[in-house]
């Protein structure tokens, strides 16, 4: 795949440490995946690397106070929730800096992956966090941005979403044109807004189809819309498995945006080169953030 070569490329130039990668479950899959990765960009590790006392005290510490005044927790609260939810210490290793990048998700359900990693890694202003999974085939990039772990997001939430979706594209996919459609069941231009180049809400034929949209949108462009906009987690769920399973498009991610650390929410069915790329891509990501 050409972009994991780019990806590939581009680290060896940035940067000349290995990138620490966290694994924290088992499959075939992932140890085929680890067998494909550069092992001088690259060093895996995994859950029992950090079976040391001192660490899980500092990961529960750090777990205490991220959430000692939400739940009402004690720091031996804390240290029970390290210990028994493989997720959750996960979490406070990547937020601690023990590790630089982490992939989950082949095992775990994608609920269970997002409520850990944004109870502890969210923006100190608690900014909400969102998700993209990147398709892929033919050279053809498709971003498909959603509210994450909340089920549903509001007006105001949309520019941040569409904004971060671009921002992943250009940063890290070196995609310059880029396009936004909101997808709904009808077609108006509620949610249309020029200063982002978002149009909708769109009906998906007229999302895919710029001649089925200028017939049900009046004045609407017949730009190519490669980001695809989501308001809630049914519609993107199911469109994303559509092209991964039917319309055999390799994805990328997700992606998770606006939180501390570069992370990944895998799908349950993600392919060895799915696995691959998504791995690049929060290399160069934490590169990108290292820089700043």
């Amino acid at each position: 795949m050409f972009l994991v070569q780019q990806w590939h490329n581009l680290l060896k130039k940035k940067y000349k440490k290995q990138i620490k990668l966290l694994i924290i479950e088992e499959s075939d899959v992932l140890d085929q995946a680890i067998e494909l990765l550069d092992q001088s960009l690259f060093k895996v590790f995994r859950l029992f690397d950090f079976n040391d006392q001192s660490i899980k005290e500092k990961c529960a510490l750090f777990y205490y106070e991220q959430r000692k005044n939400k739940d009402n927790i004690s720091l031996k609260d804390a240290y029970r929730s390290i210990e028994s939810n493989p997720i959750n210490f996960a979490s406070a290793l990547i937020g601690l800096n023990y590790v630089d990048i982490l992939i989950l998700g082949i095992i775990y359900d994608s609920k269970s992956c997002f409520s850990s990693i944004l109870k502890l890694l969210k923006n100190p202003d608690n900014s909400t966090a969102y998700s993209t999974m990147v398709m892929y085939k033919d050279n053809e990039l498709i971003f498909m941005s959603d509210c994450a772990l909340n089920i549903s997001i509001n007006k105001e939430q949309i520019k941040p979403l569409v904004n971060y979706s671009y921002l992943l594209a250009k940063q890290c996919f070196f995609v310059d044109q880029n396009c936004a459609g909101l997808i709904s069941y009808q077609t108006n231009n509620d949610y249309s807004d020029s200063s982002i180049n978002l149009l909708g809400s769109l009906q998906f034929d007229a999302l895919v189809d710029p001649k089925v949209r200028a017939i049900k949108l009046a004045n609407s462009h017949n730009h190519i819309i490669n980001h695809y906009i989501f308001l809630d987690l049914i519609t993107a769920n199911t469109v994303f498995k559509i092209y991964a399973h039917k319309m055999n498009y390799l994805t990328i991610g997700s992606y998770i945006h606006n939180i501390q650390r570069s992370i990944s929410v895998l799908s349950r069915s993600a392919t060895v080169d799915e696995i691959v790329a998504t791995v690049y891509l929060l290399g160069f990501d934490f590169v990108l953030k290292s820089e700043k």
